[in-house]
Formats: C-alpha cells, sequence, structure tokens
C-alpha cells in the first residue's frame, strides 16, 4: 500500500492542487486572494493565480498522516 511518505512532495501536491482546484468550489478566502500575503516577509500578494490550492493541498499533505485511518459501519437501525 502506498502512503503520503512515498510519493514525492512535489507530485502529490500538485496533483491534489489539481484536484481540488476541479472539485471544490472556490470559498470566501480565495476570493480574498489579491489582498492577502502568503507569509510576514513579503511585500506583495501571490502571483499565482491558483495559490489557495497550491497551498490547501500542502497542508493537507502535511496533516494527512496524522488522521487516523478508520471505517465506521452503522449499527442496525441507525
Amino acid at each position: 500500500m502506498v502512503s503520503v511518505k512515498d510519493v514525492p512532495a512535489d507530485l502529490l501536491i500538485r496533483e491534489l492542487a489539481k484536484y481540488l482546484k476541479e472539485n471544490v468550489p472556490p470559498g470566501k478566502a480565495a476570493r480574498l486572494g489579491v489582498f492577502v500575503k502568503t507569509g510576514p516577509n513579503k511585500d506583495r500578494p501571490p502571483m499565482q493565480e491558483d495559490w489557495w490550492y497550491i497551498r490547501a493541498a500542502a497542508v493537507l499533505r502535511k496533516n494527512l498522516p496524522k488522521w487516523p485511518c478508520r471505517t465506521w459501519q452503522p449499527k442496525d437501525g441507525i
């Protein structure tokens, strides 16, 4: 079984950002991207249009191994 740690980070983030861009509707933060900076040492907003999806993919990649992977089966009658 392949885990998140087995895949190179740049490939995973690129593909995950593409998936998020195609399947997740843009939120308020993505629309506010022209007004924000990505760090305290930055003077200008990000230049890439899809920076929000790349950032979300990077955060998801970092936190994915910490989530428990369990299956949930409902009890009878629920």
